[in-house]
């Protein structure tokens, strides 16, 4: 896992690639080609004395930067120990589409072809890693992150995007193709771009996107087999892994398998005061019943000191209020100092139905369009850039509760937050239930199988030899933050600022008085709004 950032017609500032060396920090390095520029930070998992970048092909022809991990580069060429090395070469013999579709990885990279003097730019199919831009005045440059492109440009040069923060207000989170700035941003999952060097001209295109069901397959040992090896693929490196046992359905699944293969499996799970999140028990029965060598890291959060907010708002480049930050900055803390490597089971609830509003499906679908108040004007109503920006939209409201779940909740806030706060400990996280493979398959999964009479049926399943009904059954939790954890915070500093914001109605201060996710969403705003105005 690394960071990279590249420029053409720009001088890349040396200082910017600095601000990514905890998601690189182990080797960095830039490479310049005339008005092309190309720098990475590295974080060393697999080939740490060849793998280092910017890598050359062996022609010379192609240079590459790239951030991820290409789990089936074995099976595609056997020459080459690196991963990188097997991206670039599979590239040069294939060209990108093909190079694409037999990819199974989470990435984001860049490719200078001198011989069609072009950059090609890439993003993987769910999002897994981020990949933000800025193309104006025959200028290009890309990034990992946000900030770094803001320091190269200039905040009085960028602009704050409305529509996004109507979104925001929203959801709580941004996601792909927008950013807080007009003039930045978000590769889309499943997309690539195409810089033409010679005419300055920037094209986009789809190599991957989810198609509408037909909702007939029903052998699910097809996707046992699946799952088991998305989980075996994602433990090659040459550091140690670990596994985070949350001792929920998806992590547990993992565990299982695993444990088959690796009988010294380091998991960890997490501790918490409130019994009412608190997992740790149901961990601590699926590390004993899989005989993994278990470790629980106790989180402690009762105040939420404001400085530690601020620097989330920081990392994050633009608002982001997902109340489950601070518990995985402190979890990945923890674990990133103990392991490189760590698997988690994100991806099944937004693939499989899992979260609990999923049992009322149309009532959370109109949820989703909730505090119209926030739309700076009727254009801007979020509900028409969530529609448009969908692979299709289905009738079924449990279908589109789950196809906006994957296209916007997963990669705007769950991949988001696992990227940025797993990197910021330099902490590689993998997530067997995010392979392409799994999605498409549960995207034609009988629906008997996936929500009948339980969440993720089907994944259930699996664990029905191992478990009891009590442990399998049991109600979804979510590692977060509370209003009782929020209060003071969160009250203390709204209270005491005059808010005269640009965009920002003082009223709306006054509607959000007495919702504390909105209210934590406002709070998120304004540090961000401090960081870059103030």
């Amino acid at each position: 896992m690394c960071a990279i950032i590249g420029t053409v017609n720009h001088e890349l500032n040396r200082l910017c690639l600095s601000r990514l060396y905890s998601r690189g920090p182990d080797y960095n390095s830039v490479y310049k080609n005339k008005n092309v520029n190309f720098a990475h930070a590295r974080l060393s998992v697999i080939d740490a004395e060849g793998g280092n970048q910017p890598m050359q092909s062996i022609s010379g022809n192609s240079t590459i930067i790239f951030n991820g991990e290409i789990y089936n580069a074995r099976e595609l060429d056997t020459a080459y120990k690196s991963d990188t090395r097997v991206l670039l070469e599979y590239y040069e013999k294939h060209g990108i589409e093909k190079t694409l579709q037999d990819i199974n990885g989470m990435f984001s990279f860049a490719i200078f072809d001198k011989k069609q003097n072009k950059i090609l730019i890439a993003r993987d199919r769910l999002g897994v890693k981020p990949l933000f831009y800025y193309n104006k005045d025959n200028k290009l440059i890309f990034c990992s992150e946000i900030n770094p492109i803001k320091d190269e440009i200039g905040t009085n040069n960028l602009s704050i995007n409305t529509t996004a923060l109507s979104v925001y207000f929203r959801l709580f989170f941004i996601p792909s193709p927008i950013t807080i700035w007009n003039e930045i941003e978000s590769l889309k999952q499943g997309n690539y771009l195409i810089y033409d060097l010679k005419s300055n001209q920037l094209q986009q295109k789809t190599y991957w996107k989810l198609s509408q069901p037909e909702r007939s397959k029903s052998n699910i040992s097809k996707l046992e087999e699946l799952i088991e090896d998305a989980s075996i693929i994602r433990t090659r490196s040459d550091v140690p892994y670990s596994v985070f046992l949350s001792g929920g359905i998806d992590s547990t699944l993992i565990t299982k398998y695993l444990s088959r293969f690796n009988k010294n499996l380091q998991t960890y799970t997490v501790e918490v005061q409130d019994p009412d999140l608190n997992e740790a028990e149901y961990s601590n029965i699926a590390a004993t019943k899989f005989k993994t060598k278990h470790s629980s890291i106790k989180l402690k959060y009762k105040n939420i000191l404001i400085n530690h907010l601020r620097e989330m708002t920081t990392y994050f480049g633009q608002p982001f209020a997902d109340l489950s930050i601070i518990p995985y900055d402190l979890i990945s803390n923890q674990i990133g100092s103990r392991s490189v490597v760590a698997l988690g089971g994100d991806g099944a609830d937004e693939s499989f139905c899992g979260y609990n509003r999923y049992d009322n499906p149309t009532g959370m679908v109109e949820d989703l369009y909730r505090n119209k108040e926030f739309n700076l004007t009727p254009s801007q109503d979020p509900k028409h850039f969530l529609l448009d920006n969908l692979p299709y939209v289905p009738t079924d409201k449990n279908e589109l509760l789950r196809i906006l779940d994957i296209s916007y909740f997963l990669e705007g806030d769950i991949l988001q937050k696992v990227d940025r706060l797993s990197m910021r400990h330099s902490l590689e996280v993998r997530s067997p239930l995010l392979d392409y493979r799994i999605i498409e398959f549960s995207n034609a999964l009988d629906y008997n199988l996936m929500f009948k009479m339980r969440k993720k049926e089907v994944l259930r399943r699996f664990l029905e030899k191992d478990f009891s009904k009590n442990f399998i059954d049991r109600k979804k939790i979510g590692l977060t933050l509370t209003p009782e954890n929020l209060k003071s915070t969160v009250d203390s500093y709204l209270n005491q600022h005059n808010f005269n914001y640009p965009l920002i109605c003082k009223d709306w201060f006054k509607k959000v008085s007495s919702n504390y996710y909105l209210k934590f969403a406002m709070l998120m705003f304004v540090l961000w709004y401090e960081e870059n105005y103030v």
